[in-house]
């Protein structure tokens, strides 16, 4: 075996036949790659609906609820949206602005106070 290697590899202690072997013996430089891990995948809608619970702290979402989640309830039509923008019209609140904006923006986010 050692001489089919070498005659197949270095062209050293070949016979004189020109006919090659009809099988090389394993190259003591064979690597094995090591297999990979399937890619991760984004979190389909009922994975993150299991991961972010919309009525958990739902009463304090604002201090409670991370960014993620916010969002994630926000668009499934539950919790986590602000229901006034409070930075429209801010510089003429007063006139502009509904009791419940104002009273909702005052308390939530210190503005129109």
């Amino acid at each position: 075996q050692q001489r089919l290697y070498c005659c197949a590899n270095m062209g050293v202690g070949c016979s004189t036949s020109t006919a090659l072997p009809t099988t090389l013996p394993p190259s003591p430089f064979a690597f094995a790659f090591p297999a990979l891990a399937p890619p991760v995948l984004a979190a389909t809608s009922t994975q993150a609906a299991a991961a972010f619970d919309c009525k958990d702290d739902a009463s304090i979402w604002e201090s409670a609820w991370s960014i993620d989640k916010k969002h994630f309830c926000c668009q499934a039509g539950g919790p986590g949206c602000d229901p006034y923008d409070c930075t429209a019209d801010l510089g003429q609140w007063m006139e502009k602005w509904e009791a419940a904006k104002q009273g909702w923006c005052c308390l939530n986010k210190h503005l129109g106070c």
